[in-house]
């Protein structure tokens, strides 16, 4: 009940922060595997190179992207175009088998829209290299009620919420109870990465300035301390 009462408060005081979607790799895509793409591009790395490696596969392959049009081009040709986010030859041989298995499932990524969270979590995550948070981020753009947790949501909730550790699904679990309707959960996603990015940092948190700070459990201790 506590989680879920500060993950509300949480809400509600970064409602006034300017949110600029564009900064999001996944915001950039225009149907759910472009999602899939953005977010095998994004994975340990920024942004800022996620999307630069998405516009060069649009560039050589057309836009949007496509399952058929990733399989026709040359393995070469994709680990140059994914060259910007690195690690490019698994970023490039997992693109080729996530569309290797959508062209042996015609119309999955459609029927995701008629199945519930869980089922459709399960057939996502049936695909070669997609986990849970590949799998939430394309739910949550398709207007699911989930919540995607990546490396700075989970740095930040523990703090905010003043516990040592927390799962992955428990983070995932602790928001949708709270927040429930997909548009608020997509917000606050996105929000709480920007205060990962901006002020609750692995070392050196600029809690002083933070506007989770009078109710994270850890700006108190710190400031306590």
């Amino acid at each position: 009940m506590e989680a879920r009462r500060r993950l509300l408060e949480a809400y509600e005081r970064l409602r006034p922060l300017t949110l600029d979607p564009g900064e999001f790799v996944v915001s950039r895509a225009t149907t759910l595997f472009e999602v899939l793409v953005a977010t095998v591009l994004s994975q340990n790395t920024s942004d800022r190179l996620a999307i630069r490696a998405l516009e060069n596969l649009r560039r050589l392959t057309g836009h949007p992207v496509t399952p058929e049009v990733i399989l026709r081009t040359s393995l070469s040709k994709l680990l140059e175009a994914v060259k910007p986010a690195g690690m490019q030859k698994q970023r490039a041989e997992r693109l080729r088998a996530i569309a290797e298995a959508l062209a042996r499932a015609p119309g999955l990524l459609d029927r995701l829209k008629g199945m519930g969270v869980e089922e459709a979590r399960r057939a996502l995550m049936r695909l070669p290299g997609v986990g849970p948070k590949t799998a939430d981020v394309v739910l949550m753009v398709a207007g699911k009620a989930t919540f995607p947790v990546d490396t700075h949501i989970s740095r930040v909730m523990p703090r905010l919420l003043g516990l040592e550790r927390a799962s992955y699904e428990e983070m995932r679990t602790m928001a949708v109870e709270a927040l429930r309707e997909p548009d608020r959960l997509r917000e606050l996603h996105m929000k709480l990465i920007l205060v990962g990015r901006r002020w609750c940092r692995p070392r050196q948190p600029r809690c002083g300035s933070c506007p989770l700070a009078p109710m994270c459990a850890y700006a108190q201790k710190r400031h306590a301390a």
